[in-house]
């Protein structure tokens, strides 16, 4: 067992500056691509999904992300910083999916929600139900609404503790070990 508790031991090397650098700054670019993306696409709509269709669409892709990404932490020089990137991009793509959703459903069905939510709204309240805060300033209200806010809120504990795990758990193998 490593002193880590990932299993296999870490070879004891650092990863230089550049390294760093370059994952900090594709992080932060991930996280602003996917917030402009959000906030440009024009989606008012026009997918016309049922809500649970648009959300299990964007589940599917983010767990075949996901997949894609502990496959590159396996694959990597420096696992941690890579499943760090990993875990830095899954968040906010797992609050944008949810946030669409949430902007969907607002206006292919109005009075889901205690009030009509913008993009800015929808993501507000994706967070505060992540983060457990919730203020109560936006509410679901029909059951629909309801049942898409109790799946979020139940991925949130499982899912990404899951992911996390997954990520970590990454990174204590080798390239050998590689799927």
């Amino acid at each position: 067992m490593s002193r880590f508790g990932l299993g296999a031991q870490l070879p004891p090397s650092r990863a230089p500056m550049k390294v760093i650098v370059s994952s900090t700054v594709r992080s932060i670019g991930g996280v602003l691509l996917l917030v402009l993306i959000y906030f440009t696409l024009p989606f008012e709509g026009r997918l016309g999904a049922v809500p649970l269709v648009l959300l299990g669409f964007g589940l599917a892709l983010f767990g075949v992300t996901v997949y894609w990404q502990v496959r590159g932490i396996f694959r990597a020089d420096y696992p941690l910083i890579r499943a760090v990137e990993g875990f830095a991009w899954a968040i906010p793509a797992f609050l944008i999916i949810f946030a669409i959703v949430y902007f969907e459903m607002s206006l292919y069905t109005p009075g889901s929600f205690s009030s009509r939510l913008s993009r800015l709204d929808s993501l507000y309240f994706t967070v505060t139900t992540f983060t457990t805060v919730g203020f109560g300033d936006i509410t679901p209200i029909t059951k629909t609404a309801r049942s898409i806010v109790t799946v979020q809120m139940t991925i949130d504990i499982v899912a990404l503790g899951l992911v996390a795990k997954t990520l970590l758990g990454a990174v204590g193998r080798t390239k050998d070990d590689a799927p």
